[in-house]
């Protein structure tokens, strides 16, 4: 499974998402409509079609 698959699993835990984002150096993330639950990421904004921009603090 790619990372970007994992990062995206509805099922996929915080804590290996925060690893992804050390390993990669990712500082933003880019969900589609149903967004993510995630504490972890802040919203930054909305999309015209329901994507949302986050910030990995």
């Amino acid at each position: 499974m790619a990372v970007t698959e994992v990062y995206f699993a509805e099922r996929t835990p915080s804590s290996v998402r925060r690893g992804i984002e050390r390993e990669y150096g990712v500082r933003w993330v880019v969900g589609g409509g149903g967004g993510l639950d995630d504490s972890g990421l802040r919203v930054v904004a909305r999309g015209p079609e329901g994507e949302v921009l986050y910030a990995v603090p």
